[in-house]
């Protein structure tokens, strides 16, 4: 697959004859994010939708004939929810990350509003620069996934979140969407923005030693940044554990939370407040403990491997008895401390 021609716009007669003039090559065209035709042997194969007399944000890519053929035998037939559920994932500066994901769920929602487009799925890294004019700019760039009734050009969806984003966190906000997926959809679908979880506000983090390795310098913001994350997506895990629960396959979050909650609260040196857990792919589970310190008997650092020794015994305990789990990283957040 490779891309040979990009246009802003073009009618749909001109781009007709300008696929004609490429010979023999098997061509597949799309119109803002949305697949359009197939081409080949100087005439259409394949129409995925009615085009439209003008179409905009035009990309012809060449196939080979393997591609070609995959294109031409798929499955017509479009996965048209009428409920999308916002997910995403997000790398950013840690001191902007939790403005910048508020701004994004409430940006998410002013573009559902604004230009009816239900946005399913991005995946976005930020950075702050430098402008000329002095003030600093976020740079918001990524890849979305999203479903609508009509066509929804990526300048719009992309000046919609950046207005919103600028409006929440005060910088001055650009958003570059690499690549807009876009899902025609019969009807208005619902769209379900997940609500910001609670933020973790003061305390220390320590990173968790597992499997006897020692604790490692680290760098602080960026262990609390994923702590944040690591809560954010226990969400996820949260709704997986409750369909999981009932018979399914597999640990329900829940349960493994409650599992770890007991066995990490048997010390007296530390009070554990809460364990939140999220997937970390593969099988296993990030997790993030909130606790509060209750002696001065211990130094962090044998805290932490204290914390780190009760997961993997529970690991172990897990298995015996049918709750097999894995933890991939662990973070401490000492959210009260007696120093």
């Amino acid at each position: 697959m490779r891309a040979i021609e990009s246009l802003d716009s073009i009618k749909l007669d001109e781009l007709l004859e300008r696929l004609g003039d490429m010979g023999n090559k098997l061509l597949l065209v799309r119109a803002s994010g949305e697949k359009i035709l197939l081409h080949g042997g100087g005439r259409i194969v394949k129409k995925y939708t009615e085009p439209p007399e003008k179409l905009r944000n035009v990309e012809i890519v060449e196939l080979d004939k393997f591609e070609f053929l995959d294109h031409l035998q798929e499955d017509e037939s479009r996965d048209t929810p009428t409920v999308v559920e916002f997910s995403y994932s997000l790398e950013a500066p840690s001191d902007v990350y939790l403005r910048l994901e508020e701004a994004l769920l409430k940006a998410v929602s002013r573009a559902y509003k604004t230009l009816g487009v239900a946005v399913g799925q991005a995946e976005l890294k930020a950075s702050v620069r430098y402008g000329a004019t002095g003030r600093d700019i976020l740079l918001v760039r990524g890849n979305v996934e999203a479903f609508s009734t009509g066509e929804v050009e990526k300048t719009n969806l992309a000046r919609v979140l950046s207005e919103a984003i600028s409006r929440e966190t005060g910088f001055d906000t650009r958003v570059v969407i690499r690549e807009l997926s876009l899902t025609r959809t019969p009807g208005k679908p619902v769209l379900k923005v997940p609500v910001a979880r609670t933020h973790v506000r003061g305390g220390r983090v320590l990173e968790v030693p597992l499997g006897g390795k020692d604790t490692a310098a680290i760098n602080r913001e960026k262990v609390e940044a994923e702590v944040e994350r690591i809560l954010r997506e226990a969400g996820i895990g949260e709704l997986a554990g409750k369909l999981k629960e009932g018979g399914g396959k597999g640990v329900s979050a829940r349960a493994l939370e409650a599992f770890l909650l007991e066995r990490l609260s048997g010390t007296e040196e530390v009070k554990v407040n809460w364990v939140r857990v999220s997937p970390a792919g593969n099988g296993e589970f990030k997790v993030a403990i909130g606790a509060s310190r209750r002696s001065k008997s211990r130094s962090d650092v044998e805290i932490a491997e204290m914390t780190g020794k009760s997961i993997v015994a529970a690991e172990r305990e897990g298995r015996a008895r049918g709750l097999a789990f894995k933890v991939f990283s662990a973070f401490l957040v000492l959210e009260e401390d007696i120093y």
